[in-house]
């Protein structure tokens, strides 16, 4: 095998390699901000209770005696 087959083929290899890493993260960041959303709309489907939770606890209401 001639020196100029085995450069052609290892960059073959190599570009192939680079556009599925490409794919790879594309598609890993299209998942994470997915989840990022799907985090985001449940915090607001959410809110009241979270709200609630924050201020209707005992640390509050101790910490709120004091004021």
């Amino acid at each position: 095998m001639s020196f100029w087959n085995v450069f052609k083929n290892t960059a073959y290899v190599r570009a192939s390699w680079a556009i599925q890493d490409k794919i790879i993260d594309t598609v890993n960041d299209i998942q994470e901000a997915a989840a990022e959303q799907k985090r985001i709309d449940s915090m607001i489907e959410n809110s009241s209770e979270i709200i609630d939770a924050v201020h209707n606890n005992p640390f509050t209401k101790e910490r709120n005696k004091i004021k």
